[in-house]
């Protein structure tokens, strides 16, 4: 994570750029590591930790119609995530979190940890699914922070070829 969060602070630095997060299943976490550098408000606006469906829907206006039909662990839920968040902090990125971060039972059937990470910038929305298997609840959230940012990293380089 370390050269993924290099390369982008140094970008948003560099273009004075700035990121907001809103975050589900990571609780803070990305935001956490974010301000961990000096500097941080120069790059980041700010975030919400959107854990129930209630704070996703009054907060990031995620739609109940959106969540009926795809569910509110989804990628479409994780973009309409990132792009509230974008819009409501002003600002040129937004990255999301929204997930299971153990093993879940739903309608009688086990649901490994997965989580969706939303992605949205000038001209890109992007999703990453991250699938887990025997991971504990907080390699979980410690390894989706990890992916979050490599893909973060990964849509900016792939924005600028």
């Amino acid at each position: 994570m370390s050269n993924s969060m290099d390369f982008i602070i140094s970008y948003f630095l560099t273009h004075s750029l700035t990121i907001s997060c809103a975050e589900s299943c990571t609780g803070g976490l990305v935001s956490d590591k974010l301000i961990q550098r000096s500097g941080a408000s120069k790059y980041f606006k700010g975030s919400v930790v959107a854990y129930s469906k209630a704070v996703k829907q009054s907060f990031l206006s995620v739609s109940d119609l959106l969540i009926e039909e795809k569910g509110i662990i989804s990628a479409e839920v994780a973009m309409a995530m990132a792009v509230s968040c974008k819009e409501n902090f002003s600002t040129d990125w937004a990255l999301s979190s929204t997930g299971f971060a153990e093993s879940t039972i739903i309608g009688g059937k086990t649901q490994k940890p997965i989580v969706y990470i939303g992605v949205v910038g000038p001209n890109v929305e992007e999703t990453l699914v991250c699938k887990f298997d025997k991971e504990s609840r907080n390699q979980v959230r410690q390894q989706s922070v990890i992916r979050a940012f490599d893909f973060l990293s990964e849509c900016i380089k792939n924005k600028t070829k």
